[in-house]
């Protein structure tokens, strides 16, 4: 640890006297897409280029993102993410001579198109002493399929980061000479907010519940759904109510089934579905709520941005749990674990929090602790460090 340290240090010596690390930094989203991987972009450029004035950081995105002219750093060119755009790619990153291209992956606008698989294996070919830094968002859940499409993305970059221990380890066992990192994702919600725009609304009803992020199988809102209709009938005497902080699509099959079994359920005068909000708008609606309901199927994780936002705001939550449950979460004392896909456990445990103050008081406390450990900064810090150590280490490909 001590002769990495003294090698980091040496580094930062020798950038002081050449200039600054540069850094191209790809994702196929940023606000205003809705995508929670461009949020993390967006806070990341933000924090590092404050954090740490001898980073020069710049973007490659989507033609959607607006072009901000006093933003002379973000280049939203990039029309379809196919092989047409790879020429234009390879022209600007030639152009700026970055030392490190990290590539977020993945992002809505990418598609199933393979170009930016391979991207890093171009990139190698025709930029040799360049770092490719792979931030990878999803491994383990992906299919055989799946994980045989994104190979080329994964092995010709040279340094992978995970948002959390499980995908960690899925990738080390595939890719076993991988330098592979896991940071946890960051609060996306709580950065431009300020402590008069937290005050918590008054309820509309005696008990809400809420469930925020984008919707999706994995998330299992239809497991919440029905949880919510046996909570109900088991507790008629009070004005129970679920908001849905997300999109509902009538073009989305997985959507349409959701709005029928709103319906099916007789929920339709207490489920509210509220769509997408801006970031301050978002946490005043959080904070209304009496409990955050986060039943992902494959159970909680470090890079559900979701579950930590809720927690660093303080709302009890209700989540599941799942192979590799993230370090200092403690059933029934910063959160409630159930079982995945499981209405009848996670309906039980709704009822509880319902009716023990005590226990909402508690997990609201212990939960704030616990959410301590993904603050911005320092998980800006381990990305700064993350950059200078990947200039350092000479990184082999795996055969």
């Amino acid at each position: 640890m001590t002769n990495k340290k003294s090698k980091i240090d040496a580094h930062n010596n020798a950038i002081k006297n050449n200039g600054p690390i540069k850094i191209c930094m790809i994702s196929g989203s940023y606000p205003p897409i809705k995508d929670g991987v461009g949020d993390g972009v967006q806070i990341l450029l933000e924090k590092v280029s404050s954090q740490d004035n001898k980073i020069d950081i710049f973007l490659l995105t989507s033609q959607e993102v607006q072009n901000d002219p006093n933003n002379k750093l973000i280049y939203p060119i990039i029309r379809n993410w196919n092989w047409a755009s790879l020429p234009k790619i390879i022209r600007v990153i030639k152009l700026h001579k970055p030392q490190i291209v990290h590539i977020q992956y993945p992002t809505v606008k990418y598609g199933r198109h393979p170009m930016i698989n391979f991207l890093p294996l171009f990139l190698k070919i025709l930029m040799k002493d360049v770092k490719i830094i792979l931030s990878l968002h999803e491994y383990a859940s992906y299919t055989i399929l799946g994980k045989m499409r994104i190979y080329p993305l994964v092995k010709w970059s040279d340094y992978i980061i995970t948002a959390d221990e499980r995908n960690r380890n899925e990738v080390k066992r595939r890719f076993r000479k991988k330098k592979v990192n896991s940071i946890p994702t960051g609060n996306q919600i709580l950065m431009k907010i300020g402590e008069k725009e937290t005050a918590k609304m008054p309820n509309r009803a005696d008990f809400i519940f809420s469930y925020w992020g984008f919707i999706r199988r994995g998330k299992g809102v239809d497991v919440f759904l029905k949880a919510f209709s046996r909570v109900v009938k088991l507790s008629k005497q009070r004005n129970i109510k679920l908001i849905l902080l997300a999109d509902l699509s009538n073009k989305d099959r997985y959507h349409k089934m959701l709005s029928k079994l709103i319906q099916k359920e007789n929920l339709v005068e207490r489920v509210e579905v509220i769509g997408y909000l801006p970031k301050e708008t978002l946490v005043k609606y959080l904070l209304q709520s009496d409990c955050c309901v986060l039943p992902f199927i494959d159970g909680v994780t470090e890079r559900r941005g979701t579950f930590i936002a809720s927690m660093q705001l303080g709302i009890p939550t209700i989540t599941t749990s799942g192979s590799f449950l993230p370090e200092g979460l403690v059933d029934r004392d910063n959160v409630i674990l159930v079982k995945p896909n499981d209405v009848e456990n996670l309906s039980d445990a709704m009822i509880e929090i319902m009716y023990d103050a005590k226990l909402r008081l508690q997990l609201a406390r212990n939960a704030r602790e616990w959410g301590k450990r993904f603050l911005w900064d320092n998980i800006v810090e381990r990305f700064i460090r993350t950059y200078k150590e990947a200039l350092l280490e000479s990184t082999s490909i795996d055969s």
